[in-house]
């Protein structure tokens, strides 16, 4: 079984591997458009960060608990299935264009969002679970702006 603080302690860690990764590759970018907007995300999950590391923080300070403890790990394993939701083995700035660069970053933002999205059920206080919403929308908003980022450059290169 899952517990509150394991299942958030991961989410730190994909905000964390996320802005570690996101600020790497702004100083290896090519250009000034892709490392702002790189620096931009890192900020980003820089701020989700610190909610998760509240809650957490909240979660071990009493008894009661935000998540079901009774979330199983062979449920939750299932419902998250191969996904590594991680940033941390892929070297983005290794990557030699800066599509390839953004379409891993988008890839990375969908499975943030889908992590989320399973979490969202089981937060119990309702403002957490609205903090949580508003971070799926930012995470949503990022996918967009990748996506928006890509189409330009295609446009650009055809």
């Amino acid at each position: 079984m899952f517990t509150a603080t394991e299942i958030l302690d991961l989410a730190i860690q994909l905000e964390s591997n996320g802005e570690a990764v996101y600020r790497d590759a702004v100083r290896k970018a090519e250009n000034a458009d892709t490392a702002a907007m790189l620096e931009w995300m890192a900020d980003e999950e820089s701020r989700h960060l610190a909610f998760f590391r509240q809650l957490r923080d909240e979660a071990n300070a009493g008894d009661d608990h935000p998540v079901l403890e009774d979330l199983k790990r062979d449920v939750f394993a299932d419902i998250l299935g191969q996904r590594t939701f991680s940033l941390e083995d892929q070297d983005l700035g290794s990557l030699e264009t800066t599509e390839a660069t953004l379409e891993t970053a988008l890839e990375f933002e969908r499975d943030t969002v889908l992590f989320y999205e399973i979490l969202e059920p089981f937060l119990i206080e309702e403002a957490a679970r609205i903090q949580l919403r508003s971070i799926i929308d930012e995470e949503q908003k990022h996918i967009q702006q990748l996506t928006a980022y890509l189409s330009a450059a295609e446009e650009q290169m055809a």
